[in-house]
């Protein structure tokens, strides 16, 4: 019997840094080209047919089209802004939030509180794990450009939130998400408006 078929096999073309859509600026990638094979026993034998190339965070693992190397957070079409939103929100509580395992519950509990949305302690860990490999002032200033200023005081609100589970803001907590929120582009009224929930923020003369 003679036993013939298919089989895909990926091969990598280039290896580099890249800005992935998930993870922030400064990440490792792939570029892989996939090709269709003809096996003869299980064994490749001669391609018949080219599947394209795509690129593969070193990270996440996620895929996406050639172009994202050519482009800024964002850089895939196909990105979900909303969804991004969101991971942006729990880094920027996690960026704020206590780093430590007791006040884990407290931290899951806001981000539902701010997206309506559930997460597992394993979610929790693998975006704190995430977001200690990436530039956070980086990626924070890429993906505010994409932003509106409703959406940009959300980042900020997620911000605070997380401080709050420190306790009562200091001053110099209050001067650091007040540069937090500058950087994101939001005037100083806006900021002063979200900030006032926690704290009332004097206006500057």
């Amino acid at each position: 019997m003679i036993i013939f078929g298919t089989r895909t096999r990926i091969g990598v073309v280039e290896r580099g840094q890249f800005t992935c859509p998930r993870c922030g600026p400064e990440q490792t990638y792939e570029r892989k080209h996939a090709k269709r094979w003809f096996t003869l026993y299980f064994i490749p034998v001669f391609p018949v047919g080219d599947l394209g190339q795509f690129v593969e965070c070193g990270l996440c693992h996620g895929t996406y089209k050639v172009e994202v190397l050519s482009l800024r957070l964002p850089p895939a079409p196909d990105v979900n802004l909303e969804a991004e939103l969101k991971r942006a929100m729990l880094r920027a509580l996690l960026g704020q939030a206590p780093a430590d395992v007791a006040h884990d519950a407290q931290t899951l509990a806001t981000y539902r509180k701010l997206t309506s949305l559930p997460l597992t302690d394993a979610d929790l860990a693998r975006e704190r794990s995430a977001l200690a490999q990436v530039d956070p002032a980086a990626y924070f200033s890429n993906f505010s450009k994409h932003l509106s200023p409703s959406q940009k005081e959300r980042l900020l609100q997620s911000a605070l939130e997380g401080a709050l589970g420190n306790g009562p803001l200091s001053a110099a907590k209050v001067d650091e998400l007040q540069s937090f929120g500058s950087m994101l582009g939001l005037t100083e009224a806006s900021v002063r408006g979200v900030l006032a929930v926690a704290a009332p923020v004097p206006a500057t003369a």
